[in-house]
């Protein structure tokens, strides 16, 4: 069974491609779409927050935890 590449499915697989492992992002019915895709990935887990401060806020935190500073090209 062939899936369907829509839009969203590609921008999770760009984020695949460059190694993310996690995704912050928002609910809501604006990004179900986005949201759906990235419940399908195997390698990316989603981080769902409620605003999209909380969303940034988790992830800095997240990259400062985990040393990921290092691994971002400016």
């Amino acid at each position: 069974m062939t899936e369907d590449l829509n839009l969203s499915a590609a921008a999770v697989r760009l984020v695949e491609e460059i190694g993310a492992d996690r995704c912050f992002t928002v609910t809501g019915g604006m990004s179900m779409h986005l949201n759906w895709a990235l419940s399908r990935s195997r390698s990316v887990r989603a981080v769902f927050c409620h605003q999209e401060s909380c969303a940034v806020a988790a992830a800095e935190g997240y990259s400062k935890a985990h040393n990921c500073d290092d691994q971002v090209s400016q």
